[in-house]
């Protein structure tokens, strides 16, 4: 297909650095086979061999990890917006904003109002019973969803194909199996959990068995004793992202902040990874955490030292006989690692890092 022709229906454009990379580091057999495989077409694009291109460069948007309090903000306004939504005040619209007999709105849900507007959520629903424990449930089930992503590190996608037979609560230790199909790297693994959460799941299983139960009672339908296996652990609605959106705004968390970093549905996992670093967990075990197929973690803290390769080499630089061998393989082995680091964004701030002393400075201001 030559840059002329016309776009084919339904064709892919390779626009990003990765599709670059993935159409352009073979053969022409292969790329041909891998066009054939996952596109309908290629409109206008030429599929010569190319250099490999920086993916790095090409990220279309650079998230960050939430703080404890972002994420303790963030479950308490999953969990009380669904009821906090039906006791919003009514304000009056301006003059320029009413039309018709339009004049009144409801007043924004924010983090300082959420209680209050929660508590007259609850009283208006008291004589609605089933509605209020509907809302209610909703709300725990909305919460549970980030608490689970922010401690697995599950995807959007794997959490939603999770099932109740799935979750072994009663296991020692107690997971989560996550099937190859579901996994994106189609590896399959088991997701251990934490004690709170293990509690907080045999908690919210357990009312949404009650409340099925008497949902079927009043249909006069058959109530289940327990709740199927196949059934899915968490719905997550098709606007899950839109209804996470309104969960940050409530909390007071910044979608975007003044780095240009954004907060969605991903960068709770990003969140998990970096709890991992903060806690000390060792680069592999945190690598099988987060179930990557390399070290190669995108965290938001480092977690290894960008040295290490070359205190690996240690000991095969000593057994040169000349001093000259040894710094020109150290040389080598930094140069080649240098193409992978990235500017530091606060370098002026490295010198008031504070470091560790030395055993002679400990010494000297003993003495």
């Amino acid at each position: 297909m030559s840059a002329g022709d016309p776009p084919v229906a339904g064709a892919r454009r390779l626009d990003g650095f990765q599709d670059m990379n993935f159409f352009g580091d073979t053969d022409a057999a292969t790329r041909l086979t891998r066009l054939k495989e996952q596109l309908a077409g290629v409109a206008g694009q030429d599929l010569a061999q190319q250099p490999a291109a920086a993916e790095h460069a090409d990220r279309r948007r650079t998230r960050r990890a939430l703080t404890e309090d972002e994420v303790a903000r963030l479950l308490k306004a999953a969990r009380l917006r669904p009821i906090a939504e039906l006791g919003r005040r009514g304000v009056r619209k301006p003059r320029a904003e009413r039309k018709g007999r339009s004049t009144w709105n409801k007043a924004e849900l924010t983090y300082a109002t959420l209680e209050a507007a929660h508590a007259r959520g609850r009283k208006l629903l008291a004589d609605k019973p089933d509605r209020l424990a509907e809302l209610d449930l909703l709300g725990q089930e909305r919460e549970l969803m980030y608490k689970t992503m922010v401690l697995t590190g599950l995807r959007k996608g794997e959490l939603a194909s999770l099932t109740v037979g799935q979750v072994y609560l009663d296991a020692q230790p107690p997971f989560a199996e996550l099937l190859a199909k579901d996994e994106k790297a189609g590896r399959g693994a088991m997701i251990p959990l934490r004690a709170d959460l293990v509690e907080d799941l045999r908690d919210y299983l357990a009312r949404r068995l009650e409340w099925t139960q008497e949902k079927a009672s009043r249909t006069r339908g058959a109530a289940p004793i327990t709740l199927p296996a196949s059934s899915r652990l968490f719905t997550v609605p098709r606007d899950f992202i839109k209804i996470f959106d309104r969960d940050l705004v409530t909390a007071g968390i910044a979608k975007r902040d003044e780095r240009d970093r954004v907060v969605d549905i991903h960068a709770l996992r990003h969140t998990f990874g970096t709890y991992l670093s903060k806690a000390g967990v060792t680069p592999r075990v945190a690598m099988a955490a987060m179930r990557h197929s390399s070290l190669d973690l995108r965290t938001t803290n480092p977690i290894e030292s960008i040295f290490a390769t070359v205190r690996l080499r240690t000991n095969a630089a000593k057994r040169f006989k000349k001093t000259k061998s040894g710094v020109y393989l150290m040389h080598q082995v930094i140069d080649r690692l240098s193409k992978n680091w990235r500017r530091l964004r606060s370098a002026h701030l490295c010198p008031t890092v504070p470091l560790p002393m030395s055993s002679k400075s400990k010494q000297s201001k003993v003495a």
